[in-house]
């Protein structure tokens, strides 16, 4: 209904993501709407604008999701080589205790 819709452009034009072009077109929207009802033209706007916040957002959630997944791979790479190096080191030490007790 017309409250929700109120609400929700309220909660998009909160968001520290949205600029600040898209939350004046909100506040006037949501003005004109209270003083004079809205018209389609004012409709279609917001729509727009709300398509384009959707597209950007996709955008951003897709660069962070390959960010995150880089992320992943690198710690999964630097976990291994520590794990290498301590089995060598390991390895390495039993050796040479070994060769310490036979003496």
């Amino acid at each position: 209904g017309q409250g929700e819709e109120e609400d929700s452009l309220l909660q998009v034009g909160s968001l520290s993501t949205v600029g600040e072009e898209a939350k004046a077109r909100i506040t006037a929207y949501l003005d004109a709407k209270a003083h004079a009802g809205a018209g389609t033209k004012g409709l279609d706007g917001i729509k727009d604008m709300l398509g384009e916040l959707q597209s950007k957002f996709k955008t951003q959630l897709k660069d962070l999701q390959k960010k995150e997944l880089d992320a992943k791979h690198e710690f999964e790479q630097l976990q291994q080589q520590l794990t290498n190096e301590i089995d060598a080191a390991t390895q390495s030490r039993n050796r040479k205790k070994g060769a310490a007790e036979s003496k």
